[in-house]
């Protein structure tokens, strides 16, 4: 007798009891390096596409119970400090007002001074070197573990742009374990491109460049080196966009010269492709606080006039709202095959019948409001062990067979690190959901046909759920 409904309504990690049967991995410890977002700058749908992509990776492989260990590699160091701190003088506010700035306004105030400060340095060659003696001075010190007023800026900079990044990550359900800046492997660099010069592996061009071939530096050797040590795991992924596949090509072969041929085989680029169209240079938006903001305002209008939302208290209408935005922000990026390029756009995102983060949340919430108008019914399931057999109805037997197809998709979306497998799985599981919920009445049925019907919808409303949670999407109770 089949238990497999039974299992996907009752399991505490169907996750694992569904994938693990078929994957019969061993339990490896592996790195995720994934999000990497620069400080002092705004957080860019192109940062998001990597959050999202390496968080659905983390989440994936902790549920099949391998030792996931992610790390969030920030761009905390480097010349654009020295502009900064050669610039901020003549840009910074006057204590008050920056000491009650919000986060997002004062990455933008720093942001505006370095880019007045490298604009500034192009047509100044006295000033380039200014900043250039700068740098060299804030490396040494922090080398040497002196303190600077330039460190002390840094480190102020470093902070806030710190806090300004977590509220991102909460507000998208991201979590990580280490948080780890370039700045921690600058006296490592120094030591490790002195050996890599003497033994000629690598070396110093005109532009003080210390290059392999083409360019590159010591600093993502020193890191990966500093990592295993550190970590000592099975594999390190990388969830990096594919225009730097020539970097960890070079990054593999300088290994391999360095007698590391072991760790090279542990190295692992997850490619996406861009978010085009959303360049600060041609003056469009790309900064994901801006693109939230914009998709709440759009969902506060969907939810006013759609006809088949069921809130209507203010608070509970803008919770509503800022879950649709980031669920439409999640689900518009992760329906792609992760190596594909798109634009990023809100058409059809708060459009019903269409494959959005709309449709998962109405079909949720839709389920759990038949689960909870049927409480009794749904109680004395517990009582069931083995499944009954479903009935002959067409709507019954299209979702008993998608349901059976959730294994398959969670193997594949591991095997190949691919969401958009189960996105795009959870998008057709939701429109067969939506026929079979208006076909399959529940209520006023007999007893036995009642409980089959509502074990097939609670146990698809469970996969959705679950679905969704991996995606890193709330699931909505009532909408």
């Amino acid at each position: 007798m089949s238990t497999y409904l039974c299992r996907l309504r009752r399991s505490p990690n169907i996750i694992r009891e569904l994938a693990g049967e078929r994957l019969k991995t061993q339990r490896q410890k592996v790195v995720i390096d994934f999000s990497s977002p620069n400080i002092a700058k705004p957080f860019h749908i192109g940062n998001m596409r990597s959050t999202l992509i390496g968080m659905f990776i983390q989440r994936l492989h902790r549920s099949l119970d391998h030792e996931i260990v992610s790390v969030n590699h920030l761009g905390d160091w480097g010349t654009q400090f020295a502009y900064l701190a050669t610039g901020w003088p003549s840009a910074r506010p006057i204590t008050s007002k920056w000491d009650t700035m919000p986060d997002s306004e004062r990455i933008r105030l720093l942001t505006n001074c370095y880019v007045n400060s490298n604009h500034k340095a192009k047509d100044n060659p006295q000033y380039q070197a200014e900043v250039r003696e700068l740098f060299a001075r804030m490396e040494k010190d922090l080398s040497e573990k002196r303190q600077s007023k330039e460190l002390e800026l840094w480190q102020e900079i470093r902070n806030v742009s710190l806090k300004y990044l977590n509220a991102f990550y909460t507000r998208f359900n991201v979590n990580m374990d280490h948080f780890i800046g370039e700045s921690e492997y600058v006296r490592e660099t120094n030591v490790l491109v002195d050996q890599l010069l003497a033994q000629g592996i690598v070396y110093k061009n005109s532009a003080g460049l210390y290059v392999m071939d083409e360019n590159g530096s010591g600093k993502e050797i020193a890191c990966i080196l500093y990592r295993d040590k550190m970590f000592k795991a099975d594999s390190y992924l990388y969830v990096v966009d594919r225009a730097q596949q020539r970097h960890f090509e070079q990054l593999k072969q300088i290994l391999e010269r360095i007698g590391r041929e072991d760790l090279a085989q542990k190295i692992h680029h997850i490619s996406y492709g861009r978010v085009v169209g959303l360049s600060t240079r041609k003056g469009q938006t790309e900064a994901v606080e801006e693109i939230v903001a914009k998709g709440r305002q759009l969902a506060l209008d969907y939810v006013a006039r759609s006809p088949t939302v069921r809130v209507g208290e203010p608070r509970e209408r803008m919770t509503v709202a800022e879950n649709l935005a980031v669920s439409t922000i999640i689900v518009s990026d992760l329906k792609r095959a992760k190596k594909s390029e798109y634009r990023f756009s809100f058409d059809n995102a708060f459009s019903e019948n269409q494959n959005n983060a709309v449709l998962l949340q109405e079909r949720h919430s839709r389920l759990y409001s038949i689960e909870s108008h049927n409480s009794n019914i749904l109680s004395s399931l517990e009582a069931i062990t083995t499944d009954p057999e479903i009935e002959a109805n067409p709507e019954a037997q299209r979702l008993l067979h998608q349901l059976r197809d959730f294994e398959s998709i969670l193997v594949s979306a591991f095997e190949n690190n691919e969401p958009a497998h189960l996105t795009v799985y959870l998008m057709r599981l939701a429109n067969i959901s939506g026929s079979a919920a208006s076909t399959l009445q529940v209520k006023d049925q007999p007893e036995k046909l009642a409980a089959q019907r509502l074990l097939l919808l609670s146990a698809t409303r469970h996969v959705l759920a679950e679905g969704m949670r991996l995606l890193g999407i709330d699931p909505l109770e009532r909408m």
